[in-house]
């Protein structure tokens, strides 16, 4: 039996209320305060970085990407009166990466994946031009990730092979290990399974290294979702609770209920019906906890598919109605 218990729910509902409150409070006086500074701004910089601070800090997409767009039409405008000053034209330029790649983000998660290649191969051009070689392997990165979504898996392996090699030269372990871990889950499109388990086992020597709890148990999952692909359940089971495990002590409940949906997913495959629907009731309690409107949707999905698989219609309308 799954059990995640919360006591005294009235208090933390309570203080809850008051944590988002004040942090919606905090937010609004930090995007005022940041519109005063750029009325008051006159250096083109200053306000250039105010703009990617607005932006960053705007939670609608919608309206931060107007703003993204905003900061690469401002550069583009201030570059020629700035060209003989190398340090401001540089420190505009950076700011233009900064704005391509947030770009970008923001069309990989609508799915425009072609808009997305052409914000993260412009961002590269200028990392490659500032010569700094972790925004050049980051956006590497975010540009295999989109290439990986759009089905050309060769040339993501590429752009992911040469951020390996900055990550290493740069010495920078964790972005190395996230790194062999999407080559890991790419080998795995690719029906490459032993390549997929080294990627895996590479990455999870350096972060058991760094003592990475999040990515330990990630690294996991990825093996745990490797070997539900090749219908190894009890060893999927077996990594789906490590990594359930150390979620647990880390308290990370986005964590916590996708290891829940990962178990649930295997003991469905299994036919162990009611134990699937023992973690994903599970994980829907900390979904509801954490307001994550999307997630509950796939969690009543989930159990209408469980609740159909077990005979009882009714249930499974239910929860799919509820979806």
């Amino acid at each position: 039996m799954v059990k995640i218990i919360l006591k005294n729910r009235l208090f933390i509902f309570i203080c809850l209320i008051c944590v988002i409150r004040g942090n919606l409070s905090a937010q609004n006086r930090s995007i005022d305060s940041l519109k005063l500074a750029l009325k008051n701004a006159k250096h083109d910089t200053t306000k250039v970085s105010l703009y990617c601070l607005l932006a960053q800090r705007t939670t609608d997409p919608d309206s931060a990407i107007k703003l993204w767009k905003f900061v690469n039409t401002f550069v583009a405008q201030k570059e020629s009166e700035h060209s003989n000053n190398i340090l401001i034209f540089k420190t505009l330029r950076y700011y233009s990466r900064i704005s391509l790649s947030n770009s970008g983000n923001y069309y990989k998660s609508q799915g425009k994946y072609l808009l997305a290649s052409e914000c993260f191969q412009k961002a590269i051009d200028i990392d490659e031009e500032l010569k700094n070689n972790l925004d050049v392997a980051a956006d590497y990165c975010n540009l295999a990730s989109v290439l990986a979504l759009h089905g050309n898996t060769t040339k993501a392996l590429d752009y992911y092979q040469k951020s390996l090699v900055l990550f290493e030269k740069e010495g920078n372990k964790k972005e190395l290990a996230f790194a062999l871990s999407n080559i890991g889950l790419l080998y795995q499109e690719l029906g490459n399974i032993n390549r997929t388990l080294e990627c895996y086992e590479s990455a999870l020597r350096i972060l058991e290294r760094l003592d990475d709890k999040e990515g330990i148990a990630q690294t996991l999952t990825n093996f745990g979702y490797t070997s539900f692909k090749q219908k190894d359940f009890d060893k999927a089971i077996e990594y789906y609770e490590k990594a359930l495990k150390i979620r647990l002590k880390t308290g990370k409940k986005k964590g916590i209920y996708n290891s829940l949906n990962n178990l649930a997913a295997v003991y469905k495959e299994q036919n162990e019906i009611n134990k699937a629907l023992e973690y994903n009731f599970a994980s829907l309690k900390l979904k509801e906890e954490l307001g994550d409107k999307r997630a509950i949707a796939i969690s009543f999905n989930n159990i209408a598919s469980c609740y159909s698989s077990l005979g009882d219609l009714e249930k499974a309308m239910e929860y799919h109605l509820k979806s």
